[in-house]
Parts: structure tokens; sequence; C-alpha cells
């Protein structure tokens, strides 16, 4: 026997709109929203440390033991010390609240790998000035990374991701968002964030 329910509008105990969960139905796995930034600013780093180059993405967790899942295309420029600024290394992680998902640093770039969200990368091939290869010791690039965190928090609470970066050795200047010559300009970083139904 067919039976078919027919209503105007379904409202949740408290008069609202009900989500997917609130019918009963299995949303594990499901977005539960998704949003991206874009972030200008600019920074140069030469600590050894890890420094947080600006929290910018900010999302509000809707569900209790969501996760989240971030995608990163963040702008870098190389100014090198040495004839060859691959010899010189930095690494590159997420940033929540203003503190690096990762407070380890290390002197050489083959201690790192992808682990725990720490990427870690030699200056890349791809001079933006002058004739020659490694003219001018400056090279500009675009590196992604993409991270699931599972921060502690309430429905409601709001979490602010941003970049993270460490000079790992050979003298040279890190900057955050620079692909041209001049230091305070040109780069585009750009962070999408999924809430992920748990």
């Amino acid at each position: 026997m067919t039976s078919i329910i027919k209503v105007d509008q379904i409202q949740n105990a408290a008069g609202g709109t009900p989500t997917a969960a609130d019918l009963g139905l299995n949303v594990s796995g499901s977005v539960l929203q998704a949003l991206t930034f874009e972030d200008t600013t600019t920074s140069q780093i030469t600590s050894g440390s890890w420094t947080a180059v600006g929290d910018f993405a900010t999302i509000t967790r809707t569900q209790a033991n969501s996760k989240f899942l971030i995608q990163a295309n963040i702008n870098i420029g190389y100014t090198g010390e040495q004839s060859n600024p691959d010899a010189d290394n930095y690494a590159i992680t997420l940033s929540r609240n203003g503190t690096a998902f990762t407070t380890t640093t290390r002197t050489s770039m083959s201690s790192y790998g992808q682990a725990g969200g720490v990427y870690g990368f030699t200056a890349s091939d791809v001079p933006i000035t002058g004739g020659g290869v490694y003219w001018g010791k400056y090279d500009s690039t675009y590196k992604t990374l993409a991270y699931t965190d599972t921060p502690s928090g309430n429905v409601g609470t709001t979490f602010t991701y941003g970049i993270a970066l460490v000079n790992t050795g050979g003298g040279g200047l890190i900057s955050y968002n620079r692909c041209y010559q001049n230091i305070g300009s040109g780069g585009i970083t750009t962070l999408t964030i999924f809430e992920i139904a748990g």
C-alpha cells in the first residue's frame, strides 16, 4: 500500500528549519559548509622558528565533532644568499588562532616531509627577473597543501586559520606573498575550508 504525506513546512522543536541530522538522516562525511579566503598581506621570514604570517580565514563550527579540511595555495618568494638558492630551504604549515600546528624546528630539510601537516621545500627554479636562471638570486613559487584538522570546541566555536613558515637555513630571506622584485607586493594566498560532518 502506497502512502503519501504532504506538508507545507517542517520545523524543528525550536521553530526553525531542520537540518538533515534533525530528520534522523546519516550525514557523516557530508560537507556542512565551504568557505574560500584570500590574503594579500606580506611578511618576510629569517627566523629558524615557526612564525605565523597571518590568520585570515575564519570559520564557525556548526556541528559537534565536525572536522575541517583546509586546502591552501601559498605564494612564496625567496631571496637566496648563495649562487644556487635551491641550496637554502624552508617549511610551511598551517596555523590556528595564531599558533603553528607544529613547534618542531630543524636545520635540515631532509628531516621534513609531509607529516603532521608540515611540508618541507627547497626554493623553486622560477626566476622572475633578469636573463639567467639565478639572476638576482630571486625565486617565486606557489605551494599547495591540504590538512584535516580536528580541533576541540562546541557548536558556535570560531576558528581562524592561516599560514606559518620557518626558514631552515642558508641565510636567505623567505617572503610570504611576494611575486615581484618589490618585497611588499604581488602575491595572493588562498585557503578553502570545508567543515565535514563527524
